[in-house]
């Protein structure tokens, strides 16, 4: 019987030292880190979007102001079309201006978020709402200013 405890003691002993073991190396391995940033915040602090943008919204609009003023004016729905068909046309390279910008950032973001993730050790990077819609509630890490600064610097 004292034998049966001896060996219970020491299995017992064994058992608390791999859980402090463990315990130890766990508080040793960095926690991952969730990023996220606010993507309305980041583009309207980038001027080269802001900039296609706006030049984009300025055309729509006078193409906008020419179709009232044409429906004013009594055109007909025929004459309206057309107008609308060849005002699509014609904002088709301010999109693409948007656009370019965009995959340009994105690109550059790219970059950015790998350089932060191995720097300060993030796992992921999420955006803080789409459409509107908030997808980061509660927890993570704001970089968007970081982000910012970054775009920033690198003009």
């Amino acid at each position: 019987m004292k034998k049966y405890g001896i060996l219970a003691l020491v299995l017992l002993v064994s058992v608390a030292f791999i859980f402090v073991g463990l315990k130890i190396v766990g508080a040793q391995t960095p926690q991952p880190k969730i990023a996220y940033i606010d993507e309305d915040k980041l583009l309207r602090n980038y001027p080269p979007f802001m900039s296609a943008y706006n030049k984009y919204q300025q055309e729509y609009q006078d193409r906008l102001n020419k179709i009232s003023e044409a429906q004013k004016a009594g055109k007909s729905q025929d004459e309206i079309k057309k107008l609308s068909d060849q005002y699509d046309k014609e904002l088709e390279p301010y999109k693409q201006a948007v656009q370019k910008v965009l995959e340009n950032l994105r690109k550059t973001l790219d970059g950015i978020f790998a350089d932060l993730s191995k720097k300060e050790g993030y796992i992921a990077v999420l955006t803080k709402s789409v459409q509107g819609q908030d997808i980061v509630i509660w927890g993570g890490v704001d970089i968007t200013d970081k982000v910012i600064k970054i775009l920033s610097g690198s003009k």
